[in-house]
């Protein structure tokens, strides 16, 4: 249920890079940042899954590490409705095949 929830309202994947990614955790724990899917992939790297709307609070924070945020890859239904902007017809079809 949390997947398809994460998926509906869309999220972003990120690397973290910088000396110290550690820091970065510890101003995420103090401010009450959730962060989902944490992997290690390198010692100064760390990949993280967050919601998409609070992507500019997540640039914020690693600022404040002095870190870099690195490989956004936005996902979920957000990202699959953004393709659809200037084309009409399709948003209209995949509308109604929903509906039917």
């Amino acid at each position: 249920m949390k997947e398809f929830l994460a998926w509906l309202t869309g999220t972003l994947t990120v690397k973290i890079t910088g000396a110290e990614p550690e820091k970065f955790l510890n101003i995420c724990a103090r401010t009450g940042f959730r962060l989902d899917r944490m992997v290690w992939v390198d010692p100064f790297t760390l990949e993280v899954r967050v919601p998409a709307r609070r992507r500019k609070e997540l640039h914020a924070l690693a600022s404040r590490a002095q870190c870099r945020v690195e490989g956004e890859v936005f996902r979920g239904l957000p990202c699959f409705l953004l393709r659809f902007r200037r084309r009409y017809a399709l948003l209209a079809g995949l509308v109604l095949t929903l509906i039917f």
